[in-house]
């Protein structure tokens, strides 16, 4: 090993920064989800070794790191909504009792609960709006890179024969399904005034809407169609007229650096979503997986073996052997974890958005901010297997984390006629 630093010098320079930061996550491990954060959109630019990320390195630090502290301070670990997705990884773990594929599920619930968990630790490292605020910028800017790279890619021709723009690495689904989350956070900066240099954010909107169209993704343009008109609805005007010169600009931009790929392919692969086509033989597969679901109803065939029951399915029902995932979180969990697993997701889904409307209608435009984040994870879910990846438990993290601050309680407690306010949060970007 020592051979192996003295050839690579990089490795040498890199010792002493890593070292810093790891100690700094140590003595605050919330640094480590400000760096997780940057990494995600870019995690599969830095594989180390076979399936090794520095990522996944990070992530394990960062988790011991906050355990320890949490055991030493001996810290309460809030759940709050999380509790469902607990009770759903014990549920998905106990059905290694009736699996068909006992290496299939534990290699998937392996990956299921260490994503849970960091879910669970960023729900308890966010604990300010400030801390998600941090997050959401962070996270913004990783986009910024990812999406470069996307455009160069397209446009040096490398990516022509695949007709979409992503990153290596990615598929153009869930490449595009992480740019859309950036641009849920760009809005919700252009509704408020926590963001110091809010000019920044107009450039930034137009280039994550020029390369979503050419990522051709049609899950992220619905699930942005659902999503973006609630936060709009309940936007000024002035903020509506400023989405929707991003938009234009966008469409312009698309039209004239990319007009051929336009013309030949995005165009066409939205409108081949009014067709019977639509689905892009997702169709195929969800009536496939609903003959697995009615097989086994109320326990399913055992988590994250989806993939390789379909076959035996596929070769009856159409005429080949197959092998493919669900393409649905919904479908997925009913397929392998029954009745039980589909109730317990749909009612963590349920005590988000009770917990949403009960937010004070003095934060109108952080209610319905929250409304569309979760629209936009419910709508992308449906098209995608998602819950095997971290941006999407990292969104679930950042709604739970947001809709739980202490500002949007409401007090019933008065000191001389007078409601007393809680302290709120200190502005990170603003004063």
């Amino acid at each position: 090993m020592f051979v192996q630093l003295i050839d690579n010098p990089w490795m040498i320079l890199a010792i002493s920064p890593t070292i810093i930061i790891l100690v700094m996550i140590l003595q605050k491990p919330v640094i480590g989800i400000y760096l997780t954060s940057f990494l995600i959109p870019l995690e599969d630019l830095t594989t180390l070794f076979t399936n090794v990320t520095l990522l996944k390195i990070l992530l394990a630090f960062t988790f011991l790191a906050w355990l320890l502290k949490e055991l030493v301070s001996k810290n309460r670990i809030r759940f709050q909504q999380m509790s469902f997705i607990v009770l759903l990884a014990i549920w998905s773990v106990m059905s290694l009792a009736w699996s068909y594929s006992l290496n299939d599920s534990l290699s998937r619930i392996s990956t299921f609960i260490q994503a849970i968990l960091f879910s669970i630790m960023a729900f308890n490292l966010l604990k300010t709006k400030s801390d998600i605020e941090r997050v959401m910028i962070i996270y913004i800017f990783a986009s910024v890179l990812t999406a470069i790279i996307a455009i160069y890619l397209l446009s040096s021709g490398v990516l022509l024969r695949n007709r979409a723009a992503f990153i290596e690495g990615q598929n153009p689904n869930g490449f595009s399904r992480s740019l859309g989350m950036s641009l849920l956070f760009i809005v919700y900066f252009l509704q408020t005034d926590r963001f110091k240099h809010k000019f920044l954010l107009y450039p930034l909107g137009v280039m994550f809407l020029l390369v979503i169209v050419l990522a051709q993704s049609r899950g992220t343009y619905i699930a942005l169609i659902v999503s973006l008109p609630i936060i709009i609805y309940h936007s000024k005007f002035g903020n509506n007229l400023r989405i929707i010169i991003m938009g234009t600009i966008a469409a312009l931009l698309t039209f004239y650096l990319f007009p051929n790929i336009l013309l030949e392919y995005v165009i066409p692969r939205a409108l081949s979503g009014f067709t019977e086509y639509s689905m892009g033989g997702r169709n195929v597969i969800w009536l496939v997986g609903w003959e697995m679901i009615k097989d086994h109803p109320f326990f399913g065939v055992g988590f994250g073996n989806f993939t390789s029951i379909y076959g035996q399915y596929s070769l009856p029902l159409r005429g080949w052997y197959a092998e493919t995932g669900p393409h649905n979180v919904f479908v997925a969990f009913q397929a392998e974890l029954g009745i039980v697993g589909t109730v317990i997701f749909s009612l963590f889904l349920y005590r988000i958005y009770k917990k949403i409307k009960s937010i004070d209608s003095n934060h109108l435009i952080d209610k319905a901010w929250s409304l569309s984040f979760l629209l936009y994870i419910v709508v992308g879910a449906m098209s995608n297997s998602l819950h095997y990846t971290k941006f999407f438990w990292l969104e679930v993290a950042l709604v739970v984390a947001f809709i739980n601050q202490s500002e949007f309680i409401q007090i019933d407690v008065h000191q001389e006629g007078k409601m007393i306010n809680k302290t709120k949060p200190k502005l990170f970007y603003k004063s």
